[in-house]
């Protein structure tokens, strides 16, 4: 239990209440794990297609962080399927992007996995309620539709499990900048979990005709791989979103994609992308700086 802190919280009105967005950045720049506790009125947030269940706690593993410009978190949930809470799956097959901001505003993105789907007849957006304010809507008439949205829950946790060490720190090119490629394998051969915070993941998707802002993506790794006689270290992450670096961090029809990073000590990172609207996969790499940690 005393691994998991509140560090900021808001209340209904998404006013701070205790702790401080200060200290949530700074959770998630040391590569913290990132939870989000909220609660909600049954009707108000789910609708009457199930019995009123009252009062509801829900907290959203946010696996997939952001820290834009230094200062401010967003987040999401990269392997989430719709769910009507406690009462069984959504009726849409679908993956459900959740993606928070600090001050709560948020965003979905929902590609559809039924391959058999009918496109929507209109763009419209449904209603979602009178505490659902809508922001905008975007490729309604697609597979993919987005949004961006803000609802009154009645608080806002932001809870952190910050026990990542940082081992290395390396430049584009995979010139050490502090720590080693040593204490890395170390961690690594002895079975340590390891986390990459790569610097400028998204810059490609930022909004046209907007410069793309500084930006770490952090996601864990799964399996990983030593190459001894290359001289560096890479893992396959978990699935993540790739989002067009903003403040506040939103959908838009063309700035977002998923799939997965490989990313290596030595700067390189490959991408495998999938197009939220084809279905293709697109494989590019790049140069990136970027932080390793280890647990």
């Amino acid at each position: 239990m005393d691994r998991w802190n509140c560090v900021h919280e808001l209340n209904a009105a998404r006013e701070p209440v205790a702790g401080s967005a200060a200290e949530l950045a700074a959770a998630v720049s040391r590569g913290a794990d990132l939870r989000l506790y909220t609660t909600f009125g049954w009707v108000d947030h789910m609708g009457t297609e199930h019995p009123d269940q009252g009062e509801v706690e829900e907290s959203i593993d946010l696996r997939v962080t952001y820290l834009l410009r230094g200062d401010w978190v967003a987040a999401l949930t990269p392997l989430r399927y719709p769910a009507d809470a406690g009462m069984g799956f959504g009726k849409q097959p679908s993956f459900s992007f959740y993606m928070y901001n600090q001050d709560g505003q948020f965003g979905i993105a929902r590609p559809s996995l039924d391959p058999l789907q009918q496109l929507p007849d209109s763009p419209r957006p449904p209603d979602f309620g009178p505490h659902y304010h809508l922001l905008d809507w975007h490729a309604g008439s697609t597979r993919s539709p987005s949004h961006n949205a803000v609802y009154d829950f009645n608080c806002y946790r932001w809870i952190v499990r910050d026990d990542w060490r940082e081992v290395l720190s390396h430049d584009d090119r995979g010139e050490a900048v502090s720590g080693s490629l040593e204490a890395l394998i170390d961690a690594f051969r002895a079975g340590c979990s390891v986390k990459v915070g790569v610097r400028d993941l998204c810059r490609e998707l930022a909004d046209p005709g907007q410069p793309a802002i500084e930006h770490e993506t952090f996601v864990e790794l799964g399996s990983m791989y030593y190459h001894r006689e290359g001289g560096f270290h890479s893992g396959e992450s978990l699935p993540l979103v790739r989002i067009g670096p903003a403040v506040p961090l939103h959908y838009t029809a063309s700035n977002w994609n998923f799939g997965w990073i490989l990313p290596r000590t030595d700067g390189t990172v490959f991408h495998l992308a999938v197009d939220p609207y084809t279905r293709e996969f697109v494989r590019t790499s790049g140069r990136y700086a970027a932080r390793w940690f280890v647990r």
